[in-house]
């Protein structure tokens, strides 16, 4: 029985590490040198949590999956391409992109595509740092 409490507890603690994400940007990592940061936000301005994404100098690198922060926040390198999945978004909702300043960042290029529904749109950011979407999309955005 002890030794099945302690297993339990370790695998728990384990679990809370791996999962746990960082909390705040102030316990995140220091991002790597050259990489910037900017945010998926919604309409309030609020950040988009753990959002899974990736960024590759080319399309066709794998690179290991990353999340947003609870702030919305994402590293990248210009020049790197990064795909968001949006798996669970309608659509419908609000996404933009903005900066520190909670200013919104427009001109990126991106394509999004659901398979689902052979639904694709594809243009960049506008004034707002919003774009277009169809439900559950895949969105490649180019920095």
């Amino acid at each position: 029985m002890k030794t099945t409490t302690l297993t339990l507890l370790g695998a728990a603690g384990l679990a809370v590490l791996l999962l746990g994400g960082c909390g705040d940007d102030d316990s995140c990592p220091a991002p790597a040198p050259g990489t910037q940061t900017l945010y998926l936000t919604d309409a309030l301005e609020v950040g988009i949590d753990h959002v899974p994404y990736f960024c590759a100098e080319e399309t066709n690198e794998t690179q290991p999956l990353e999340f947003t922060t609870p702030t919305g926040a994402f590293g990248y390198r210009p020049g790197e391409t990064c795909e968001f999945n949006l798996f669970g978004f309608d659509g419908n909702e609000t996404i933009r992109f903005t900066d520190e300043a909670v200013q919104p960042v427009s001109g990126i290029a991106y394509v999004c595509d659901n398979n689902k529904t052979g639904g694709r749109t594809e243009g960049a950011t506008d004034e707002k740092g919003e774009f277009e979407y169809k439900p559950d999309a895949v969105c490649r955005f180019r920095f």
